[in-house]
């Protein structure tokens, strides 16, 4: 395998999002210790083994759904486990409530929002803050079914060149689906592109929270159509298309084509001409690096 870099700063971020709270003996949903082990503790192990001792994996958990008992007895068995992987990487548990859009707008990180909404919001909002504050160089991001990936197998010099041109490589999607050829479960995010974080935060996070905050008030998921009851489950995954296409405007790329009212006073967005963009004429080949 050709690796340009072997100094690659980064870190691997998992996430367990309760769907509600309840009294579970775990942070996650375990049946016994075993169970855990198995489903839970195990697989996050064999990333830690993967990454190795000089790199650090999050592991993001939702305090206000679960039980702070919870999280030290998770916490405890975890400890219990990496002593026996000298070699292994350091787990940090980290609370979204920490995330300052979710401490204020706590009622779209709610129970009543859809669980896949949150998360897919959440791994944003984890992407965009861990890079904005410099905590790494590299943001990586995997579902805990994933296999685990070492550095090497993370950071192989394709990657690396993608990773340089366009600062963002996701896992490809399904076969034969042409709409979102990506999926987000598995995505790598450099800050060495201001404006794909600046994309990130207008296009995925913001746009997201006005959904969520319309539909919470009786309002309808766009504004412009007031019957339109299309749920919240896909909307954030949804909006990786748009904010592909507002990061190429920023970067050069292309030249976005405009249609509609001014959204800028009734959703907070931020799109070039306080307008929303409909659609990106590329003026080069540039497209998202697509990994397996």
């Amino acid at each position: 395998m050709e690796y340009l870099n072997s100094n690659i700063d980064y870190s691997l971020n998992l996430m367990w999002i309760n769907k509600s709270k309840n009294n579970q003996e775990y942070l996650y949903p375990a049946i016994s210790e075993t169970d855990l082990m198995t489903k839970f503790v195990s697989p996050i192990i064999e990333w830690a083994k993967a990454t190795k001792k000089e790199g650090k994996i999050n592991l993001w958990y939702d305090g206000m759904f679960t039980n702070s008992s919870s999280v030290e007895k998770t916490k405890a068995i975890f400890e219990r486990e990496i002593k026996n992987q000298p070699d292994a990487a350091t787990i940090e548990f980290r609370n979204i409530r920490d995330l300052p859009e979710v401490s204020q707008y706590p009622e779209v990180f709610s129970s009543a929002t859809p669980i896949y909404f949150r998360v897919d919001l959440l791994r944003a909002l984890a992407a965009y803050h861990t890079l904005v504050n410099k905590e790494n160089q590299h943001f990586v991001y995997g579902d805990l079914d994933m296999k685990p990936l070492s550095k090497e197998e993370l950071f192989d010099a394709k990657t690396q060149k993608k990773l340089e041109q366009f600062g963002i490589v996701m896992a490809r999607g399904g076969i034969g689906d042409t709409l979102q050829p990506f999926e987000n479960g598995f995505q790598i995010i450099g800050r060495n592109k201001p404006n794909l974080l600046l994309a990130l935060k207008v296009a995925i996070i913001e746009i997201n929270i006005k959904r969520a905050l319309n539909i919470l008030e009786g309002g309808a998921w766009d504004y412009r159509q007031p019957t339109d009851t299309q749920p919240l489950e896909q909307s954030v995954y949804d909006s990786y298309k748009s904010m592909f296409y507002y990061y190429y405007q920023l970067e050069g790329w292309g030249k976005g084509e405009y249609e509609g009212r001014n959204i800028i006073n009734k959703l907070g967005i931020r799109f070039i001409n306080h307008e929303p963009i409909r659609k990106v004429i590329l003026s080069t080949t540039s497209k998202p690096c697509l990994i397996t």
